[in-house]
């Protein structure tokens, strides 16, 4: 590898190039750590980016995993449960209609009632997710979301689950890891301010990203919790938001159900976010994710990443053997 880097070999890299390196096969990573192209016995040229492996080559099923309502209406055709939701489009838009607009999005709101979530439709690893308790509180924001500061995607409104959030990486036929994502939350002491309290844990989530959830949930950052008091201080359980985690159960039954999702979806490797308070096959699936982290993974299972970036690389050189 004579490429000089600018930046670390980041981690979807990483999981797999001790494995190539270990083969001896020629690599080529780009000065940024994002990209790889690994030269095959076969005279192929295998291109890597990040967590995609190429593994899932069909070009579609990337354009649905993107989007988030495409994918969950898909999902929903093919009868598996998902939250009910609304697409809204922003002004500016050429799609925007009344079917999608400020006073459509209002009315499903009224017919799902409150709270519910609104998101992105395209992943941003919980950022712009926010829990929406009243009509006057999502009205200000779908109107502040038509600037430029309010993200440049359009957005899902979403019926609000209150069950376990589970995260599902499979690949090729098994369940490589499952686990129980919880929200990031603290206890307060009746002492320290609620942006104290976060500061001792040193957790990952953007100031504004919990300065918006507080603001929803009627409190700020100065606010002193009493004692004993415990509070989410932002909506999703994502690891990237400082989310822990716990090794959630599954049976044949569920890898069963992940199977009828990689059939019906085409896909061989992803991860699914499952809302459930039993059995992964009775849950609501939340969204599927084409290049899944495997940061909470890594927490239960030490060298977790190394170990699936390694089957992984079995399966590519199957794959170009064919």
């Amino acid at each position: 590898m004579e490429t000089k880097l600018w930046y670390p070999i980041q981690n979807g890299i990483l999981n797999i190039i001790d494995a190539i390196q270990e083969d001896g096969y020629p690599i080529t990573v780009d000065e940024y750590g994002y990209y790889m192209r690994v030269d095959m016995p076969n005279g192929t040229q295998r291109a890597i980016y990040g967590c995609d492996y190429g593994i899932n080559k069909n070009a579609v099923i990337h354009r649905v995993f993107d989007d988030k309502i495409i994918c969950s209406k898909m999902l929903h055709q093919a009868g598996f449960a998902t939250p009910e939701s609304f697409l809204f489009v922003k002004s500016k838009s050429a799609y925007t209609n009344d079917s999608n607009n400020i006073s459509a999005a209002l009315d499903f709101a009224q017919h799902l009632g409150y709270p519910l979530i609104v998101k992105p439709t395209h992943g941003l690893k919980g950022r712009w997710v926010v829990k929406i308790k009243n009509k006057q509180i999502l009205t200000q924001y779908l109107e502040d979301s038509q600037t430029e500061e309010g993200g440049p995607f359009n957005l899902i409104i979403q019926e609000f689950i209150s069950w376990k959030d589970v995260r599902v990486i499979y690949l090729d036929g098994q369940i490589e890891s499952a686990y129980q994502r919880i929200a990031a939350s603290i206890v307060g002491d009746g002492k320290h301010t609620i942006q104290e309290l976060i500061s001792q844990k040193n957790e990952k989530a953007e100031r504004a990203v919990i300065s918006n959830h507080l603001a929803n949930e009627g409190m700020t950052l100065e606010d002193i919790l009493q004692m004993w008091e415990k509070t989410q201080y932002v909506v999703t359980a994502n690891v990237s938001t400082g989310g822990e985690v716990e090794a959630y159960p599954w049976d044949d039954q569920d890898l069963e159900f992940m199977k009828a999702i990689a059939h019906t979806t085409g896909a061989r490797y992803f991860g699914a976010d499952i809302l459930t308070d039993g059995n992964l096959r009775d849950g609501v699936i939340l969204e599927l994710n084409k290049m899944p982290g495997c940061v909470g993974a890594e927490r239960l299972e030490p060298w977790f990443a190394k170990k699936l970036g390694a089957k992984i690389w079995e399966i590519i050189k199957m794959d170009e053997s064919m």
